[in-house]
């Protein structure tokens, strides 16, 4: 297709087509052989990232969609996660933690439909 482009529909279902079992990679792993020649090539001067760093912008943004982080609620405050709220309320994370836990009011891990609901608004 030398001078066009794909549509975002068309990409998008080329990579549902190759996710999960479909995937050439499904069941398998990298030999170490691979994954130390992978290493030697990729590392160093030779990373694309080498000599760069992410903007601030840039690391809020991928704090945000981490996967692994729980939102919680705080005195109606919205956090995306237990970090976030520990930094900008200089408080540890392990004492949000367990008044979460013990149920102390105004301290909640925020429901995965409130969670999507407060993301489409960001």
């Amino acid at each position: 297709m030398f001078g066009r482009k794909h549509s975002k529909e068309t990409i998008e279902k080329y990579k549902e087509s190759r996710r999960g079992e479909n995937s050439s990679m499904f069941g398998r792993k990298h030999s170490e052989k691979t994954l130390e020649l992978y290493r030697r090539t990729r590392g160093g001067e030779k990373s694309p990232m080498f000599g760069r760093k992410h903007s601030d912008e840039s690391k809020e943004k991928m704090r945000k969609n981490h996967k692994k982080s729980k939102p919680v609620l705080i005195d109606n405050i919205l956090y995306y996660s237990i970090s976030k709220a520990s930094r900008e309320l200089n408080e540890s994370r392990y004492i949000i933690l367990t008044k979460i836990k013990k149920g102390i009011p105004n301290y909640s891990f925020v429901s995965a439909v409130h969670n999507q609901q407060s993301q489409s608004l960001n």
